[in-house]
């Protein structure tokens, strides 16, 4: 259901601003106005403004990005963010209402959904819950004596 290959690129030949998602997120909502969910606002603006909350935050690597055409004469920028808040709006929309409910109840104890199924969604929020729980220090301990402990059993049955 959530296949990253369908990501639909954004493009643009001018340099791209907030503006451009809120148009772009604004899209996507009016396309699907028969899946709003209650908590949604109904202006267009202010749901794609409600929906960049909820959504994980940009990251350096996904900024709006120069690229060369082919021959080089000429440029224009992608914004993986962009592309990213599209996706997830859409995705979203299209989710169940269970889903769509947890995604908001996470939001509200400060998880920003990334796009996962409600059954890695329900993971994260578990292991968040956990390192609240225990602190973020013993949880980094535990966590990456896990990992080693998991990666040496895996090296030592490959060898096996």
């Amino acid at each position: 259901m959530y296949d990253d290959k369908a990501v639909v690129e954004f493009t643009s030949s001018v340099y791209p601003t907030i503006e451009n998602i809120w148009a772009v997120l604004i899209g996507e909502i009016n396309g699907c106005l028969r899946k709003r969910h209650p908590s949604q606002p109904i202006e267009p603006q202010e749901a794609s403004k409600w929906f960049m909350a909820i959504l994980d935050r940009s990251t350096q690597s996904e900024g709006p990005q120069r690229v060369s055409t082919r021959n080089g004469e000429a440029y224009h920028y992608i914004w993986p963010y962009l592309s990213r808040c599209r996706a997830h709006v859409n995705m979203f929309l299209h989710a169940t209402r269970e889903h769509q409910d947890y995604i908001l109840a996470a939001y509200d104890d400060g998880i920003r959904w990334r796009g996962e199924n409600l059954d890695e969604l329900r993971g994260v929020v578990n292991e968040f819950y956990e390192m609240r729980k225990i602190g973020v220090a013993e949880y980094r301990k535990q966590s990456i004596a896990k990992l080693k402990a998991y990666l040496s059993h895996t090296v030592t049955s490959k060898s096996a």
